[in-house]
């Protein structure tokens, strides 16, 4: 709730999820999307949807090629905003 305090009045706002190899990945991104809801200023980047492991060099960190894509990602969540 800090974070959202500290974020009030700022458009654009966009949260990136996660896709990695550990036992938190989905209690993570299930808490994010929660945490989203009812926030009109904040939208999610969807990595965990865009992505998939084999875009991931050690479980967690995106190749190269996989760093375009989440670049991209992100740059197309604001401008949707």
């Amino acid at each position: 709730m800090r974070l959202r305090h500290a974020l009030h009045g700022i458009p654009g706002i966009v949260v990136v999820n996660v896709r990695n190899s550990t036992s938190w990945q989905d209690q993570s991104n299930h808490a994010l999307a929660k945490w989203l809801q009812d926030w009109p200023q904040a939208h999610l980047a969807d990595w965990y949807g865009s992505s998939t492991s084999k875009m991931l060099q050690d479980g967690t960190h995106p190749w190269p090629y996989g760093c375009t894509i989440y670049a991209r990602l992100i740059a197309d969540t604001l401008r949707a905003t």
